[in-house]
């Protein structure tokens, strides 16, 4: 760990650039090119660190399970329909841009509209396939915690772990902020464990107690159906 020469924070020493306040924190001045290549391999580090490894959950402290809470998303009947109808929506979006774009390419009409045209039909396509592979990947998924309560799944980018639990979906999601760094925290799972990560420096990390998290969550559950 080195600690900021600007805002005095400490970050991986692997990083030329603070991820707080993104001071540079060279020993020497970098020139233009230097610098653009820290900011490239800063950004390629961060990358390889978004998903847990072995030497985080070595040094995963407990975490208090006030810090972290299952956000209800909804039914989970209701949000296999909403993926059945983008899976439908994008594939109907690739059919309407691809047959006017091939019934257009086939007419003889200024080749300049016949580049407008495939850039377009290709743009389409690329968007409505975007929406395709991921609504497949999110309907396999949720199919797949459907057979067990608890089970816990990374299913859509912008949204943390979720789980099923009576037919409902929810969404865990992490109520602290680091109590090293200040900054949020997100909630990540390996092999169906939970863990509670900095988003800023991965070495603060916390591991839930997924048993006791699950009865925590079944007794406040219970509590709002008397």
């Amino acid at each position: 760990m080195k600690t900021c020469k600007k805002c005095n924070k400490e970050f991986d020493e692997n990083l030329t650039f603070c991820p707080f306040c993104g001071a540079e924190n060279a020993d020497r001045k970098l020139t233009y090119i230097e610098r653009k290549k820290a900011r490239e391999e800063d950004t390629e580090f961060m990358l390889s660190k978004a998903s847990i490894q072995q030497r985080d959950i070595d040094s995963a402290k407990q975490a208090n399970l006030d810090d972290i809470k299952a956000q209800k998303i909804g039914d989970l009947k209701a949000e296999q329909k909403k993926s059945f109808a983008r899976i439908f929506a994008g594939a109907t979006l690739m059919l309407c841009s691809l047959l006017p774009a091939w019934l257009l390419l086939h007419e003889d009409i200024n080749p300049n509209l016949k580049w407008i045209v495939i850039v377009v039909a290709f743009l389409v396509v690329a968007t409505g396939a975007s929406v395709l592979i991921s609504d497949i990947y999110i309907t396999r998924a949720l199919k797949e915690m459907e057979k067990q309560d608890f089970t816990v799944k990374k299913v859509q980018f912008n949204k943390g772990p979720m789980f099923v639990y009576n037919g409902a979906l929810y969404e865990l999601v992490a109520k602290n902020t680091c109590p090293c760094c200040g900054t949020e925290m997100h909630i990540e799972d390996l092999d169906n464990d939970i863990y509670i990560v900095c988003s800023t420096n991965r070495n603060h990390i916390y591991k839930v107690d997924k048993e006791a998290f699950i009865e925590s969550f079944k007794d406040k559950i219970e509590q709002k159906w008397e």
